[in-house]
């Protein structure tokens, strides 16, 4: 299973980095996200990170904090409901729409 690691003391340097790190975010979507950034120690100049919390926002559930982080699972899909047509899942986890 590939991990991947997001350091954000690049952002204070070069804030323009944080547009890139979020389009990498929607393109290869991670399971759950270990956020221990809001926890750290103050730094003298924050950087905006109002795009990671919307992110975190729309497309994962809280979880709960452990120690210094918050853990956020990706939430599931919900299927699109049609009135009048009814789905079921098979065992192999197939749609089978009536």
């Amino acid at each position: 299973m590939p991990t991947r690691y997001l350091f954000d003391q690049p952002f204070l340097a070069d804030e323009s980095l944080i547009q890139d790190a979020l389009a990498e975010l929607q393109e290869s979507t991670p399971a759950y996200v270990i956020d221990s950034a809001r926890y750290a120690r103050p730094h003298n100049h924050l950087y905006d990170r109002s795009g990671f919390d919307q992110f975190l926002a729309e497309r994962y559930e809280y979880l709960g904090k452990m120690h210094y982080a918050d853990i956020y699972r990706l939430k599931e899909k919900r299927p699109q409901t049609v009135p009048g047509v009814s789905s079921t899942v098979d065992s192999a986890g197939r749609n089978d729409i009536r």
